[in-house]
């Protein structure tokens, strides 16, 4: 079998300057907004206690939140191979953010740190730190991909920021 490798990447942007840097932690703190961001997820639910794998949820020493995401995806144009994928999710809540880690299927896992970082005590950034953890076969075949994915991820979350500021969402 192939020994994992690794990549990694990241994004840093600021947020609104009248953005609530508390704000924006407790909207990456409703992992719902986070798991909604992407356009292919079809349904999620949170797992209970017994439906966890141990070995999931032995990450670290916080409270670990998982959740069964399923994603409706196309491997060939024109819809000739439509399938839906399954990804247990395990969120855990920082101070200054969420850390996630999604447990993706052939072997892949991706490692998320979603960050509210103070620049300058101005200017704040959201930052979004990600490790894809997979054979280099299954890197090759899909690091563009995610890449692609997490940066409109972090643009939407932005975007859910700037929407909250203008009323609240919740």
């Amino acid at each position: 079998m192939f020994r994992p490798s690794t990549y990694q990447y990241f994004f840093r942007q600021p947020l609104p300057p009248s953005a609530s840097p508390q704000r924006a932690v407790a909207l990456l703190h409703h992992h719902k907004n986070i798991i909604e961001l992407s356009p292919v997820a079809i349904r999620h639910r949170r797992l209970t206690a017994q439906e966890i794998p141990q070995t999931d949820n032995t990450q670290n020493d916080n409270t670990i939140y998982t959740y069964e995401v399923t994603d409706a995806v196309s491997f060939l144009p024109l819809g000739l191979w439509d399938t839906t994928v399954s990804v247990n999710i395990d969120f855990s809540d920082r101070d200054d953010g969420v850390s996630l880690t999604r447990h993706a299927p052939m072997g892949m896992t991706m490692e998320e740190r979603w960050t509210v970082v103070d620049t300058d005590g101005e200017i704040r950034d959201l930052q979004l730190e990600v490790t894809l953890i997979a054979s280099r076969p299954a890197l090759f075949l899909f690091t563009s991909m995610m890449e692609k994915n997490h940066a409109l991820y972090h643009r939407g979350f932005i975007d859910l920021v700037v929407k909250d500021m203008g009323g609240g969402i919740y």
